[in-house]
């Protein structure tokens, strides 16, 4: 038996069939720590590195495919930070659905909306928005570190509706 790509055997090769451990969390599959701000430069050479092991063109196995894709996700996954933070919360068992709301931030929300219709100075919003990001981010780093799952889930919601607005003020500026 040959275990590939990481020390905890992931990618096992056994009599020339390459299998995966499917239980294993998409920061093991990558060999990435388990946080929200990781080295992304890392991320996408690990990535790169097990692509040049398991990639259908280069393993021919009836599972290459399989685990090429995996891997994809796991990269697509935790590249993202939206999509991290989701997985992030998923992990440990909280599950963000695409109507939860953040009744004490709809006053925030509705300011971003409005100035987004009424502003002519779409690049200092954008701007706002985005250090406002930055700020979510690391708040949801800190809620992750001290396992306060409840205020995770809403600074991954508030993200969502920053990265919206913050899409929407790139559409506005390419389409002036």
């Amino acid at each position: 038996m040959i275990r590939l790509l990481t020390n905890k055997g992931i990618f096992v090769r056994n009599k020339g069939i390459l299998s995966v451990t499917i239980n294993v969390n998409h920061f093991d599959i990558l060999g990435v720590s388990k946080n929200y701000n990781i080295n992304k430069v890392n991320l996408e050479s690990n990535y790169k590195n097990i692509q040049k092991i398991i990639h259908p063109d280069i393993l021919k196995s009836n599972n290459s495919e399989f685990l090429s894709s995996y891997v994809n996700e796991a990269y697509i996954t935790l590249k993202a930070d939206y999509e991290r933070s989701l997985y992030m919360l998923l992990l440990e068992g909280v599950e963000v659905k695409e109507d939860d709301k953040l009744t004490n931030h709809l006053e925030e929300i509705m300011e971003i909306n409005e100035k987004i219709d009424e502003t002519s100075e779409l690049m200092a919003l954008k701007e706002e928005v985005r250090e406002r990001i930055e700020e979510i981010k690391y708040d949801f780093s800190e809620a992750m570190e001290i396992n306060d799952l409840d205020k995770a889930k809403e600074c991954c919601i508030l993200l969502s509706y920053y990265m919206k607005a913050d899409d929407t003020i790139f559409q506005k500026i390419n389409d002036a």
